[in-house]
């Protein structure tokens, strides 16, 4: 079967020949959910960004021709310019950490404006939007628990109301593939898991293809069947997430290990007298023993999913 997403031996230099992406190749099934981790400055933004169509990939060089091709269409070879037609754009549905909301309008009518796509150009310019198309838009956020935000304006929601918000969008958007940059790096714990939670239920329920990049492993590893790991713009793993340890992490990252874990988890066990005098670079023994004891407080503790009514005030 033909990947949906195929990334061939890309590059991407910025300013003063500072390479970002570094001869980088993988392949992504329908239906997979791929968590991209990495240290700040790896290259993960700039990857999402080149396979969504929204980053430019470098030219040929030394004799090699990077390129994308996602649903079996090359949209990128090196030539500089980005060929995605409109019917491959629909299909392709993006999640920013900035949220990407417009704040004067309602929720309701941000969640439709993932159909601009799908609507006749007039129609969609004028902003007008019928009954149908408001009855999907509601249907996709309650599909992420915000109905009884629908009338709210963008900017009143908190960011994770935000954020399953722009979930929504790309839900009436019909996306067949979903890739979110980093969408849950300025949420609060509750509202991360929640998020998360969201596009898992996606990729499941509606079989729908998930890139997302995470800087924080441990939802990669609870979340994401199959992780990819980039350090300094090359891939230096890309298989299960069951067989990514934390001792081959401490490895790849070495110092860089401690930044990608959850920072109440690096600070539970030591008393702050204690946390004041820790060195900066977290050992792999210590990243073994965080990790322990996180299982042992999940396997406790299940994710917390709130009841409907509790929703109000999320």
């Amino acid at each position: 079967m033909q990947p949906i997403i195929a990334v061939q031996r890309i590059s991407k230099c910025f300013q003063r020949g500072n390479a970002v992406l570094r001869d980088v190749s993988f392949s992504i099934d329908k239906g997979e959910m791929v968590a991209l981790i990495g240290a700040s400055g790896s290259g993960k933004s700039t990857l999402i960004r080149a396979v969504a169509g929204l980053t430019a990939i470098d030219r040929p060089r030394d004799g090699v021709t990077g390129s994308i091709s996602v649903f079996g269409l090359r949209i990128q070879n090196g030539a500089g310019a980005i060929k995605a037609p409109k019917n491959i754009r629909m299909r392709i549905g993006v999640i920013f950490q900035q949220f990407n909301l417009v704040p004067r309008l309602s929720v309701l009518t941000n969640v439709c404006l993932g159909l601009l796509g799908r609507l006749p150009v007039i129609q969609g310019t004028l902003g007008r939007f019928n009954e149908a198309d408001q009855r999907k838009a509601m249907d996709a956020l309650s599909r992420v628990g915000m109905a009884e935000h629908a009338l709210k304006r963008g900017v009143d929601l908190s960011g994770g109301q935000q954020q399953r918000a722009a979930i929504a969008r790309c839900l009436v958007q019909q996306a067949e593939v979903l890739i979110a940059d980093e969408p849950i790096a300025s949420l609060d714990p509750g509202s991360a898991r929640r998020v998360v939670d969201t596009l898992a239920d996606m990729n499941r329920r509606d079989g729908i293809t998930v890139i997302v990049s995470l800087h924080q492993v441990e939802y990669a590893l609870k979340y994401c069947p199959r992780t990819i790991a980039l350090k300094a713009g090359r891939i230096v793993y890309d298989g299960p997430s069951s067989a990514l340890s934390l001792a081959t992490l401490s490895e790849i990252y070495g110092a860089e290990a401690g930044d990608l874990f959850l920072p109440s988890l690096q600070q539970q066990s030591a008393p702050p007298a204690a946390q004041a005098k820790a060195p900066a670079i977290v050992s792999a023994a210590q990243i073994l023993q965080e990790r322990a004891t996180f299982n042992t407080l999940a396997a406790a503790r299940p994710l917390y999913v709130p009841p409907p009514e509790s929703r109000l005030h999320a």
